[in-house]
């Protein structure tokens, strides 16, 4: 009962949701229309868009780890800085392709604290919005009405002279040899036993896209165990094609 008095759907009233949309008896309820999508997307998405031609992105935000045999991450900053570079310009054509033109923001020692304090408060915001929004069982509320912010970021995109701001977060998790044939006999031994097959590490991106009031206007999260590697550009731009592809459309 805790979860519903905070806007959320007990086991109870999903399966009696779910139970209605499978019997026909009703139309599918717009909140769970909008739980089955990849991305959420605020209400007055189109109508706040209309003002914005310049949308600015920042640097992102990519930790790439090598996990080892034993399950051990351990952080690589020579990877992650490949991983940004590969992020990013695959962000950048994919967008172009769709008829979003990025402009990419360059970060001076000025910027260094604000945009530190903006990725933290970014990562805030996208916990939250996964928690109440992606979450085997979601809050209604959230989902009838996404209205989650970051709080001004005018500053930032005046420097630029940007209208909207795209912000990336992801991380990917890179197997050493030795893990690469633990999993090879674990997938053996696991078509025979039936037991959980050793991981090949997992590779998530989430994108935002905000604007100058710091409103998320849409939001998308994705992530895989194996297949991408955010070092390797077909990769990356791979896996960034897959998230975009229902980016909203952006005047010129």
């Amino acid at each position: 009962m805790r979860c519903q008095r905070r806007g959320g759907l007990g086991p109870k009233a999903l399966l009696a949701a779910v139970v209605l949309l499978t019997t026909g008896c009703v139309t599918t309820p717009d909140w769970y229309r909008k739980y089955q999508q990849p991305y959420r997307a605020h209400p007055d998405v189109h109508e706040r868009l209309k003002s914005v031609k310049v949308v600015g992105v920042l640097p992102p935000d990519i930790k790439i780890y090598e996990l080892s045999a034993g399950g051990v991450s351990d952080l690589r900053d020579d990877w992650s800085a490949a991983g940004r570079e590969t992020v990013l310009k695959g962000l950048v054509e994919a967008l172009e392709e769709r008829g979003v033109v990025l402009k990419p923001l360059a970060v001076d020692r000025t910027m260094q604290a604000p945009l530190e304090d903006l990725t933290a408060l970014y990562r805030a915001v996208s916990y939250s919005i996964v928690e109440h929004t992606y979450k085997r069982f979601p809050f209604q509320t959230k989902l009838e009405n996404f209205d989650y912010s970051l709080g001004p970021v005018d500053d930032v995109l005046r420097r630029s002279r940007a209208d909207a701001l795209v912000i990336v977060y992801g991380i990917d998790q890179i197997s050493t040899t030795g893990r690469k044939a633990l999993r090879g006999v674990g997938l053996v031994l696991g078509s025979i036993t039936g037991q959980p097959v050793v991981s090949s590490g997992t590779t998530a991106l989430n994108i935002a896209l905000v604007d100058r009031s710091g409103a998320v206007l849409w939001y998308t999260i994705a992530g895989q165990d194996g297949g991408y590697d955010l070092r390797d550009p077909a990769s990356a731009r791979a896996f960034v094609q897959r998230l975009v592809a229902d980016f909203p459309s952006v005047a010129p």
